[in-house]
């Protein structure tokens, strides 16, 4: 048995015995003492009451410094490790949407116009959908027919319209005729949307009614359109069939004298009253707002065809 002697003066002498064990001639023995207190002198007095043993005295100071409770070490590593985690989780989430981002950009660009003149990429309209005549023309360059493109798109694939784009029907157009196929879908869709521009105007305004330049689709679309809104009104019919959209900041400029009646969108902050249009919903009333997702100028391009409408917009007006 070993016995440990500690003194702390002025206090008297206390000890602290324990069990000695002797196995494989190894006679060391290891013990945890404690209660010690800081900057106090200890005398440790070992004795064993083995035959022949010897004791010894052993002095020892504990600096006075306090010492950290153990929960501090336990915790302290806990919080590094979860901080660490949640800060390696956020980076990999960071890079993550950055690469997509960055990949979802160049495959769009790439992938523009083989995307959006396949049939395939076209979803199927649902019967309830309404029937989208777009009108447009082709003098505005490359950029401005891709935004008609992606526009038709994004109506098609993500808005539930069944859009009527003579680029999608080239076939259609070299049997029948461009302006008897104009004419026939004009007169049985649910709605016109005519995509204007300045450029646009000042050429349909400069052509009389009486000199249509049926070599310009554009100007003999809305010539019709400007003719068919003008016995509407004649009749007191329904003219919320007509529509007339610009991307362009001030819409009355760019908008034909023919159609100044019709009703006018700024794309893409008003696309959400166009939507409501098209589908005959309100969608905001009285103690109910109707949400619909990826139509607003904030989030539209969340959706890959409204990606590529914002890739359109971006190349044919701010590049």
């Amino acid at each position: 048995m070993l016995m440990f002697g500690r003194t702390r003066l002025p206090d008297l002498i206390k000890s602290h015995r324990s069990p000695h064990k002797k196995s494989q001639g190894n006679s060391r023995l290891k013990d945890v003492l404690e209660n010690f207190k800081p900057g106090v002198n200890y005398t440790f007095m070992v004795s064993s009451d083995l035959t022949d043993s010897a004791s010894k005295e052993v002095y020892y100071v504990f600096p006075e410094t306090e010492s950290v409770p153990k929960v501090v070490f336990i915790v302290a590593p806990l919080l590094v490790m979860v901080t660490g985690v949640a800060l390696g989780f956020i980076i990999a989430f960071v890079c993550s949407a950055k690469k997509k981002v960055a990949g979802g950009l160049n495959e769009g660009e790439e992938s523009f116009g083989r995307c959006l003149r396949d049939p395939q990429c076209q979803t199927k309209p649902l019967r309830v959908a309404p029937h989208v005549f777009l009108c447009y023309s082709s003098c505005e360059g490359p950029a401005h027919t891709h935004l008609v493109l992606a526009f038709a798109h994004y109506l098609q694939q993500h808005c539930s319209c069944q859009v009527t784009l003579d680029l999608w029907e080239e076939l259609v157009i070299a049997r029948e005729g461009h302006v008897s196929w104009m004419s026939s879908h004009i007169e049985s869709c649910d709605f016109v949307i005519i995509i204007c521009s300045k450029t646009l105007k000042d050429l349909v305004d400069t052509k009389s009614s009486v000199e249509v330049d049926f070599r310009n689709l554009f100007v003999a679309s809305v010539s019709l359109v400007g003719e068919i809104l003008g016995q509407d009104l004649i009749f007191k019919r329904d003219i919320s069939k007509f529509i007339v959209v610009s991307f362009q900041e001030d819409i009355h400029l760019q908008t034909p004298s023919v159609l100044q009646l019709a009703t006018k969108y700024r794309l893409m902050e008003d696309f959400p009253k166009l939507f409501s249009h098209l589908h005959s919903l309100e969608l905001l009333q009285p103690g109910l707002l109707l949400h619909v997702s990826n139509i607003n100028q904030d989030d539209y391009f969340m959706v890959n065809s409204g990606y590529l409408l914002y890739c359109a917009i971006k190349k044919s007006y701010f590049s």
